[in-house]
């Protein structure tokens, strides 16, 4: 895959204004097109469950809604108290829990070029 975000750069490309809110500032709004990948980086993968501003509150991973409420305060309880329903859909008993698991065989990353 090969990715060329356009003029607006990957600030635009991923629509994180949107994502945002609004409320969201451009840290790349000073940087070249191809910002923050002009640079060094570290990519970072994991696994994360749970959490804040990502979900809209009436999501459902069928057949139960998401139990947690993002203003609550205690959306992690929520989502541990919620166990018995979105665990078994983890298939921890099958493959030794490995379907369950964050698989990666490779990653590859290329220096562009500059454009011609």
């Amino acid at each position: 895959m090969s990715v060329d975000p356009g003029a607006g750069g990957f600030w635009e490309f991923g629509d994180f204004e949107k994502d945002g809110k609004g409320k969201w500032d451009n840290p790349w709004a000073a940087g070249e097109h191809m910002a923050p990948f002009d640079q060094e980086f570290y990519i970072i993968m994991n696994v994360a469950v749970g959490g804040v501003g990502f979900f809209p509150e009436n999501y459902v991973n069928y057949p139960y809604p998401k139990p947690w409420n993002d203003k609550s305060g205690h959306a992690a309880t929520a989502f541990w108290n919620a166990r018995n329903n979105w665990l078994p859909t983890w298939k921890l008993d099958q493959n030794n829990g490995e379907d369950a698991a964050m698989q990666v065989k490779y990653i590859r990353v290329w220096q562009m070029g500059p454009k011609p």
